[in-house]
């Protein structure tokens, strides 16, 4: 699956909004180092050898298909685990709001025809209001029934704070590594303690910052975490 421009250029002449989908590879090992430890959405699972569009690769896209217009008011992912400081990382240039989820998404995918009743009702939403009554529509009505391995998720994040929250989560990452070896025990108690997703390697940063916070007895530790919350 190939990045094309000119699908993003064409959404872009006549929408505001842009929703991506399919089924994401988790940090997927690739053969190489510049393959090795991206996220790959749009996997082609009938293609040999199987393609995919890695984060690097969305970015690309974006650029060349907006160009020199403005930035998407709104930019969803269909795909799952796409609610990630990695992913809202590389997409922060393009969109105002981005929408998706922690978790694995139904292939039922959003409550479009809930959510466009409601903008129809109330046309002056603005992009972030939109995507607060999709992010409700599709809780308050999942379309399928949640499991007790498995619940839904979903989440609107502004943008315009993202390079912040990248540079929080460095200072706590960097501050968490000079206290290891005092405060060991701590640091892999947090580990252990935090909420994760479906997927184990996921977990919550905010939760992570909080356990840190509360847990760790570094000042430097408490600063960074405080900094991330």
């Amino acid at each position: 699956y190939h990045p094309d421009p000119r699908r993003v250029r064409a959404a872009s002449a006549s929408e505001p909004v842009r929703s991506l989908f399919r089924h994401p590879k988790v940090f997927a090992q690739g053969t190489s180092d510049e393959s090795a430890h991206l996220r790959f959405i749009g996997s082609d699972y009938g293609a040999r050898p199987e393609d995919a569009m890695d984060m690097l690769e969305l970015k690309m896209a974006l650029s060349r298909g907006l160009g020199s217009r403005d930035r998407l008011d709104l930019l969803t992912f269909d795909a799952c685990h796409m609610s990630q400081v990695e992913v809202a990382y590389q997409v922060r240039g393009y969109a105002n709001i981005m929408m998706g989820s922690e978790e694995e998404m139904p292939f039922q995918s959003l409550p479009y025809a809930l959510v466009l009743k409601a903008l129809k009702k109330n046309p002056a939403l603005d992009p972030e209001g939109f995507a607060g009554q999709v992010a409700k529509g599709f809780l308050d009505h999942p379309p399928i029934r949640p499991t007790k391995k498995a619940g839904f998720t979903q989440s609107v994040l502004r943008l315009a704070l993202v390079e912040d929250l990248a540079r929080a989560t460095a200072h706590l990452g960097q501050a968490l590594a000079g206290a290891i070896e005092e405060h060991a025990k701590e640091v892999h108690a947090i580990v252990a303690g935090v909420q994760r997703y479906l997927t184990y390697s996921f977990a919550d940063l905010g939760d992570f910052a909080a356990l840190a916070f509360a847990q760790v007895r570094s000042t430097a530790v408490k600063k960074s975490a405080q900094e991330v919350l």
